[in-house]
Formats: structure tokens, sequence, C-alpha cells
């Protein structure tokens, strides 16, 4: 069945069982367009086997979006002062020019499944912007991920993750955190510009990755801190203060035509 709301209000802050939503969904498509829902219960939209479109909406409450084994396409929305955005599992998801502000916990938190982020806006949550858990296949282009209490983006035992042409700055831990201990994962970050942070740029365990050409400047832990990995490190220009540009423990590796810039410290790159 086809479920269709438009240009509607919801006000609503009936909070007083624990599984309460709003908005329920069950092997359905439902579609909602230039929606205001300002709510605190549990959750305001809960889709299970269903297919969820959501545009040009504004959202504030608690968890927004809480999705099970659906199929996703959010696209230019305002999600603020939430206690999460978006939470899925076993989804596929696709999410685009949304505006993610001021959540409690991690703007999204995907476990599972299948996900695109496109020019988002991920900013001041209190925990992770993104946070990518178990996935089969992800692709991160173009958005901003800044001034996050913890990582910009961090992504535990994933694969085939794409991370491209982001900027992500002032996060209060790595600009991106990837952790690979299980799975033997394939990890691509290209062109982004990570700045500020302060922890590392990019911290890596395990993994067979690729990082190319991106600009990392002045994040107050290392640039790259890679432990354990397999790849290639080219083409990337890296600037630090006080740190060594790069660290690299029982890796793998090759590196080509890096530009590396560092004051008040003895070395740019260290191998161990």
């Amino acid at each position: 069945k086809y479920f269709r709301l438009k240009n509607i209000e919801i006000l609503c802050d009936f909070n007083n069982y624990e599984n309460d939503c709003v908005i329920f969904s069950s092997n359905n498509t439902l579609n909602l367009s230039c929606c205001r829902i300002y709510t605190f219960t549990n959750k305001t939209i809960n889709v299970i086997n269903s297919t969820l479109i959501v545009f040009d909406s504004l959202f504030e409450g608690n968890r927004i979006i809480n999705a099970y084994l659906s199929r996703l396409n959010i696209k230019n929305n305002d999600f603020i002062n939430s206690i999460e955005a978006i939470y899925a599992d076993s989804c596929k998801s696709i999410i685009n020019y949304n505006y993610i502000k001021n959540c409690i916990n991690s703007g999204v938190t995907i476990y599972q499944g299948l996900c695109c982020f496109r020019w988002n806006s991920i900013t001041d949550n209190k925990k992770h912007g993104i946070k990518l858990l178990n996935i089969e296949k992800a692709a991160l282009i173009s958005n901003k991920i800044n001034r996050n209490s913890k990582n910009g983006i961090y992504i535990i035992e994933s694969n085939r993750i794409e991370i491209e042409d982001n900027n992500i700055n002032a996060n209060e831990r790595s600009g991106i955190r990837i952790s690979s201990l299980v799975c033997d994962a394939n990890i691509g970050i290209v062109n982004n510009y990570i700045s500020y942070n302060v922890n590392n740029g990019i911290f890596l365990v395990g993994g067979d990755n690729k990082i190319l050409n991106n600009n990392l400047n002045y994040n107050l832990g290392v640039g790259i801190y890679s432990i354990g990995i397999n790849g290639l490190i080219d083409y990337n220009t890296i600037k630090n203060e006080g740190v060594p540009c790069v660290y690299l423990k029982k890796c793998s590796f090759r590196m080509n035509e890096n530009k590396l810039c560092i004051h008040n410290c003895k070395n740019e790159v260290i191998i161990n």
C-alpha cells in the first residue's frame, strides 16, 4: 500500500510508553513531504519492511527516524535538537542534502545494510557525526561534518567504504576513525579536507586502505595514524604542529609524493 502525507504539522509531547511513535509503517510505502513535526515520543517515524521517502521537512524531537529492513530515501530535511536524527538497521539508505544538528547521540547511526550520504551538513552533535557498524557497502561524498563531540565519521567492521570530497573539521576526537579488526575491509579515503580535529585527522586499525590526495591540516594529533593496515598513502598534504604527520605501526604500505610539513617536531613520519 502507498500512503502520502504532505504539508502537515504535528505537535506531540506524549512520551509515556517506551515504544510509542507518531507514525508507524509496516510493509507499506510512506511518502512525507513539506511536513513540520515536533514530538517527544520515543520515536517519531518507525518503519519495518517498508519504503520511506521523506523530503523537504522539519523535525525536532527524540529519535526521528527508526527503520528496520526498509528502503530509505531521505532528502533535503532539517533535523535539529533531537536525540538521534536517523537510526537504520539492515536497510538500504540514501541520505542526501540534509541538515542534522545538535543531536544528543550521534547524528546518524546505521547498522548493517547499504548506505549513501551526499551533500549533508552534520554538525554539533554530542557523539559522532556519522556512525556505521557492519556495513556491506557505503559511500560518503561531499558532506560537511564539523564540530561533533566525538569522531566526525566513525566506522566499525565495515567493507567497501568510499569517503570522498568531504569537509571534516573541528571534531573533538578524530576526523575519521575506522576499526576493521575482523573483516578485510576495503576503504578508500580520497580528496577530503580534514583539519583542526582535536585528535588525529585519520585513525585506522586494520583493513586494505587507499588514502589519496587528502588535505590534513593542523589536527592536534597525528595527521594519519594507522595500525595493522595494508595499502597506499599517496599524494596527501599534511601540515602539523608539534606532532608527526604520519605514524604507522605494523603496516604494509606504499607512500608516494606526499607533502609533509611540521613545526616543533623532528620526525615527519614514524614507522614502528
